[in-house]
């Protein structure tokens, strides 16, 4: 299948399978750090890379059920892997990624045993409604692509993103409780985190957690900096420790190299709607 890689783990069994699935007009590539990091530690990998965002696949060419439709089987293909040798199934979602498989979850059932989400987009800030207008036009806009050379991106692209949320939000109140761990930056410009929050005690989803990363300040754009390069030392130490942590069930042992003081964490139970600020 080209819309999915297998990065399997350097020993013959694997401890766990994990699912991975990036955002919008987000390369799948970027998460090949974190990939070859859980693979030495034997996790095995399913990286899925969805229409408008590979080789050969034009944005153009994007709707929400071929996205639906690739999650769909590209989960089969993992909950196989993770069937055969009788290991966890794990995900890890970016964005849109993460609105894809919670829509797929209530709907279809297709859970997973724990799940890392990274800016998830379950709650929009308001001023996105803008590029919902700009959606509806058969337009492409330019972006930055590889070695910085100016590539398109279709409108359509987002108009199926916005057609996922909004099926999205007519079913949130059934989200699940499974296991989540979500990771943020401060000044996300797309995601709103005291709609993350609100979300979260409104669910009462209470294995639920949210954690916040400190904005970058060589950064222009927050909301996509989750790949190596674009954490600072520290952020990306402990987020893949505590990835390994979570999925080996030793989530409070925080590796003694991390410094607690660098990082702010927000849990359901006990956080106040004052402590958040929208920017």
């Amino acid at each position: 299948m080209d819309y999915f890689e297998w990065f399997r783990s350097n020993k013959t069994a694997p401890k766990g399978i994990v699912l991975f699935c990036h955002g919008l007009n987000h390369r799948p590539e970027s998460y090949s750090h974190l990939i070859k990091f859980l693979n030495n530690n034997n996790f095995s990998c399913l990286n899925i890379k969805l229409t408008g965002h590979r080789s050969k696949s034009s944005s153009k060419e994007c709707s929400s059920d071929i996205w639906k439709d690739e999650f769909r089987n590209s989960y089969f293909e993992a909950q196989e892997a993770a069937k055969f040798y009788g290991v966890p199934l794990y995900f890890i979602g970016f964005s849109t990624g993460a609105l894809c498989q919670s829509i797929l979850e209530i709907k279809e059932d297709l859970t997973f045993d724990k799940k890392i989400f990274l800016s998830p987009a379950l709650s929009l800030k308001k001023y996105t409604s803008i590029m919902k207008l700009f959606s509806r036009l058969p337009i492409s806009h330019p972006q930055m692509g590889a070695n910085k050379r100016i590539e398109f991106f279709h409108m359509n692209a987002y108009k199926s993103f916005f057609k996922l949320f909004k099926e999205y939000n007519k079913i949130s109140s059934k989200t699940l409780d499974t296991p989540t761990r979500i990771f943020m930056r401060a000044r996300d410009e797309i995601i709103s985190l005291p709609g993350i929050h609100q979300f979260i005690n409104k669910n009462k989803l209470e294995n639920w957690n949210l954690y916040q990363f400190e904005p970058l300040k060589k950064v222009k754009f927050q909301h996509m900096c989750f790949c190596k390069f674009s954490l600072s030392t520290k952020d990306w130490i402990f987020l893949t420790n505590y990835l390994l942590n979570f999925f080996n069930d030793d989530e409070l042992k925080i590796p003694e190299i991390f410094d607690p003081s660098d990082f702010q964490e927000s849990r359901v139970l006990n956080l106040h709607p004052q402590q958040l600020t929208t920017h």
